[in-house]
């Protein structure tokens, strides 16, 4: 009897912690990365996930949040995620890898990306990878690199994700 009350009250529990409210942000503080997380010791001890942002007309934006702050190793942040993206009403987009290196080079930063992966010590897993997940916190993290690194907009990013969407 024991096991099935364990197993319930993890399965509360993943659940119970995925709250979400609204949030407005000034044009000066809007997130970079979605999700935004923060890392300790490999570990992430803290993440917000955000709805899409509505311009208010004021140059501020507001969304609504979901957002955790307990330390969680990496399977148990993608799960908190895909229950967050749940809560939140979004899906998820896979992206092709073959079509990604393909536009990266087309935009002559293929190698430069791939220094990053390299350095980031993220190569095995890039190698081992299939596709690509929005909601993986590394692959959010290369979406930020991206514009920071190179100055991209998030409309240069999302143009080019957008014709490297994954087919079924």
């Amino acid at each position: 009897m024991k096991k099935p009350l364990t197993i319930l009250a993890f399965a509360f529990a993943a659940v119970a912690a995925i709250e979400t409210r609204p949030v407005t942000f000034t044009a000066d503080e809007i997130p970079a990365t979605n999700p935004r997380v923060e890392k300790a010791d490999g570990m992430t001890t803290h993440i917000e996930l955000f709805a899409p942002f509505r311009e208010n007309g004021d140059g501020s934006v507001s969304t609504t949040v979901a957002e955790c702050a307990i330390t969680m190793d990496a399977a148990s942040t993608a799960a908190w995620l895909k229950d967050a993206r749940a809560a939140l009403g979004l899906t998820v987009r896979t992206f092709s890898k073959r079509k990604c290196v393909a536009a990266l080079k087309r935009e002559g930063v293929w190698d430069q990306v791939k220094a990053w992966i390299v350095a980031a010590d993220l190569y095995d897993e890039y190698l081992a990878a299939q596709d690509f997940r929005e909601d993986d916190p590394d692959f959010a993290a290369g979406k930020a690199a991206l514009k920071a690194q190179l100055g991209w907009t998030d409309e240069k990013v999302e143009a080019i994700l957008a014709a490297c969407i994954l087919e079924n």
